[in-house]
């Protein structure tokens, strides 16, 4: 994924249906990151992941808001969704089977 794809992300889109994600590789891994909703209409779940695709952290963001992640474990891979679609998943959750298939 592009560094401009990675930057659109979910700005100016439709809402994802249930079920589908966006996933996005870092070039590398990095312990801080930030996300924002600008311009995303809707509200989004968004978890990030470690090297090994297990979860880290989860959070929900309401439309036009910034966080900043200061992870003490390198990310990898961030993950969007529907609002509420990571209710389901626990830190140190393994994400590999579902994301790979």
């Amino acid at each position: 994924v592009s560094g401009f794809k990675r930057y659109l992300g979910l700005r100016f889109r439709k809402k994802l249906e249930q079920g589908h994600i966006l996933l996005f590789p870092l070039p590398e891994s990095r312990r801080e990151i930030d996300i924002d909703t600008f311009f995303v209409f809707y509200g989004i779940s968004v978890m990030y992941l470690s090297h090994d695709m297990r979860v880290i952290d989860k959070f929900d963001m309401k439309p036009f808001q910034y966080h900043l992640i200061n992870s003490a474990v390198p990310i990898r891979y961030i993950v969007e969704c529907c609002n509420g679609e990571f209710d389901r998943f626990k830190h140190g959750d393994n994400l590999e089977y579902l994301l790979r298939s």
